[in-house]
């Protein structure tokens, strides 16, 4: 270290091991030592500026210089300089150069992210690298810089990387992509646009999540389910064109799907879920995100051909065929000219030989014959899946306001009760827009029940249920006990429920019917078998259940060219809940459009609906939805409805009180 030593010179460097040591030495003394960190700055920064950098000699010492520097506390000018550094190896010729700064960046992206930002350019083209260690790091490096500011940009190079990769890269930058998007998509219609892209592109090289997390994202975005529906229509229908996609709303073409579906297995189960719950949007137009863009038309023919198509495919894989399958028996209940045809198709898996395509063909063929009543309940709209972020903080798109019912199209779920009543409504469509404070003031307080409906207050809104929780699993799981508690009273109905009016069995039944089931045969003559016993016990003893005493049903509405007729059940082992199977039909014989449908019960009733089997009446064919109304103190119920829908291009709103409810509903 006295001076300059000819023997120990490497390419014009003076003793380039003995300097890396001596770096790697300061790195030790530095580290977590904010005065050490100080002093040793100023010898970091000459070794960084004046070491020759044409030869591989110098980026070694560059190298180590650059690895000190992050990992002392230096200065932030210092750690730029550092991370320039490493932007220019990722211009150097030697790709294993290039390699080490892509490795080095990465440890560093999230010390200094605006430093690295500077050469998103630079690292973005190491995408188009030869070498495949290379363009892996430039990918991870590329997922770690995105930014709500940056999303845009990067996902249009990220989707065009996608589309001309190699298989190996496919499945980890989509599910990268989904990751990002999720964490800062700038609005859900982008969202959607961008995760349609990655199903086109990347083929059948899609890990599962992303699926599931598109299925999701749509599911939640009521406002904007038909316009998914179209655009995956015209991915799934056309075979030509270009992807065109600059990260801007209703710029997205879809028709650049060349791959036939079989290598795009995804985006066929996809388009397969989302015919099989929204395709009488897609028959009915209703697939703009907005009145200036062209809606995307289809005919039912033509889509019951693309899901008969998949699943007369020898190449579809048993996944793909369970979607179309369950697709095609919802599309039953929201078409009208062919259903026979879909009975057909359906009827035929049944001998299929694949055991679970069988067993769904025999289970769904039963709903065209044996069960018809039922098919319109069991095969209606799933309701919005609630979402939870994987990144607590960041959201996707924008939250709607405040209100006590939940809006589809809002982003927020809200479960809060109205003041004076619980109230619950349902559809499929547009988002709301007024305050649902309006509600409450049409429903009015409970003192005016009786004095007849309040000025209206009317809205086009749509508005769907509530997220569900388990408290009703509980509730039919002890639907024998005293549910006149205050806690369970209080406490908002909600939670998956079921679609038929039957009852549920309650923890002492069971224990009951196996006691009965064990004891001696005297006992078990002598023993009374309960109403709720199940099915199989009860054909083991030899005795049928008794059924629920039939309660006459009634016309809740019948005006404007629209008659809603109320069925009710009372499960004799839960006498408190009244189960109510709405029938909505078209007088006129004309079809009735945007139906919506909304109740409200005094405070002291629990309510829950569910969706309405479809927002479209047709001539003959009825819109079913069930409510389950939980009367714990056994008080007079009173119901207010308000209902609106589109007739031959008018909207018709309107309010009523259901007076003619029987008394056998709560005695």
């Amino acid at each position: 270290m006295a001076g300059y030593s000819p023997e120990h010179d490497v390419s014009g460097v003076s003793d380039p091991f003995l300097q890396v040591k001596i770096l790697r030495l300061l790195r030790v003394l530095g580290h977590n030592d904010a005065e050490a960190s100080e002093a040793m700055n100023d010898i970091l920064a000459q070794v960084a500026t004046n070491t020759e950098t044409s030869k591989n000699v110098g980026n070694a010492i560059l190298y180590e210089t650059v690895l000190s520097i992050m990992h002392i506390k230096s200065e932030s000018g210092l750690r730029v300089l550092a991370i320039n550094i490493l932007g220019r190896f990722l211009l150097n010729s030697d790709k294993n150069i290039r390699y080490v700064a892509l490795n080095t960046l990465l440890r560093t992206v999230h010390a200094d992210n605006s430093a690295v930002q500077r050469h998103r350019a630079t690292i973005l083209e190491c995408l188009k690298d030869p070498d495949v260690s290379i363009k892996r790091r430039a990918l991870e490096l590329s997922f770690a810089l995105i930014n709500g500011s940056n999303i845009r940009a990067m996902m249009k190079e990220l989707l065009a990387f996608l589309e001309k990769s190699d298989a190996e890269f496919k499945a980890q930058c989509s599910s990268g992509i989904v990751s990002a998007t999720e964490r800062f998509s700038p609005n859900r219609r982008w969202h959607i646009d961008t995760l349609l892209r990655v199903l086109i592109a990347a083929g059948n090289f899609l890990r599962d999540d992303v699926v599931s997390n598109t299925i999701q994202i749509i599911s939640e975005s009521t406002s904007l389910q038909g316009y998914a529906v179209g655009q995956l229509w015209r991915a799934v229908s056309c075979s030509s064109g270009s992807l065109q996609h600059d990260g801007q709303p209703g710029d997205l073409d879809l028709q650049g799907a060349t791959l036939p579906i079989s290598e795009r297995q995804p985006l066929a189960q996809v388009a397969s879920w989302c015919l099989g719950e929204y395709g009488d949007s897609l028959i009915n137009g209703h697939t703009n995100a907005n009145e200036q863009e062209e809606p995307v038309v289809a005919g039912e023919d033509e889509v019951v051909d693309f899901i008969q198509a998949i699943l007369s495919s020898s190449q579809s894989t048993i996944i793909t065929k369970q979607y179309a399958l369950t697709a095609l028996t919802k599309l039953s209940t929201r078409f009208s000219v062919t259903v026979g045809r879909i009975e057909d198709i359906v009827t035929r898996f049944g001998t299929h030989l694949n055991v679970e395509l069988q067993q769904r063909g025999i289970e769904y063929a039963q709903l065209f014959t044996k069960h018809v009543a039922l098919r319109p309940a069991i095969m209606e709209r799933i309701p919005p899946m609630e979402h939870k972020s994987s990144q607590q903080g960041l959201t996707n798109g924008s939250s709607g306001g405040g209100g006590n019912l939940v809006s589809n199209g809002d982003d927020n779920m809200l479960m809060d009760d109205l003041s004076s009543f619980t109230t619950t409504s349902t559809s499929h469509s547009a988002p709301a827009t007024k305050d649902s404070n309006s509600l409450l003031n049409l429903l009015g307080g409970l003192d005016n029940f009786d004095n007849g409906p309040s000025a209206p207050v009317f809205t086009n809104s749509k508005a769907s249920t509530a997220p569900s929780t388990s408290n009703l699993d509980l509730l039919d799981l002890l639907g024998g006990l005293d549910l006149s508690g205050s806690t369970l009273s209080s406490a908002p109905l909600s939670g998956p429920l079921m679609t038929t009016p039957t009852g549920s069995s309650t923890s002492s039944l069971v224990n009951n019917n196996l006691a009965n089931l064990l004891s001696s045969p005297t006992a078990q003559m002598s023993a009374p078998v309960s109403n709720s016993s199940n099915f199989l016990i009860d054909g083991f003893l030899g005795t049928a259940p008794t059924p629920s005493p039939k309660l006459q049903n009634v016309t809740a509405y019948d005006k404007n060219g629209l008659k809603v007729d109320f069925a009710f059940d009372r499960p004799a082992d839960n006498p408190n809940l009244v189960i109510v199977t709405l029938t909505a039909s078209s007088s006129y014989g004309s079809t009735l459009s945007d139906f919506l449908f909304q109740a409200a019960v005094p405070k002291t009733f629990q309510l829950q609906m569910m969706p309405a089997s479809s927002t479209v009446i047709n001539s003959g064919i009825p819109v079913t939805q069930v409510m389950r109304i939980l009367n714990p103190t056994r008080a007079v119920l009173k119901m207010r409805i308000k209902l609106s829908f589109s007739r031959d291009g008018m909207i018709i709103q309107d309010q009523d009180e259901v007076k003619n409810l029987p008394p056998a509903l709560w005695q």
